[in-house]
């Protein structure tokens, strides 16, 4: 499944993860704030790539670290090291 939300809060998240695997879910965004930190809070995975859009966004302390998230430089990687992301 997929799903775009117009607000990615921890509890829009949870909402949205709850009854699923949460061991096979990931959230790929570009936006700490709004990607990477709710998927983490809620104990799921994060692909982050980071692209700047608009200074909103912008998280001045950095991500931390967290075997839950993944940092790649292009979405293509996703496809291309496919297999490390089990």
């Amino acid at each position: 499944d997929i799903y775009v939300v117009p607000d990615k809060t921890p509890k829009v998240f949870s909402d949205l993860i709850d009854g699923y695997d949460k061991s096979r879910i990931w959230m790929v965004g570009n936006s700490e704030k709004s990607d990477v930190l709710p998927a983490i809070a809620n104990g799921v995975k994060a692909i982050y790539i980071p692209y700047e859009t608009w200074s909103v966004e912008e998280v001045k302390r950095g991500l931390p670290e967290s075997p839950l998230i993944t940092r790649f430089e292009k979405i293509i990687e996703i496809k291309e090291k496919y297999d490390i992301l089990k």
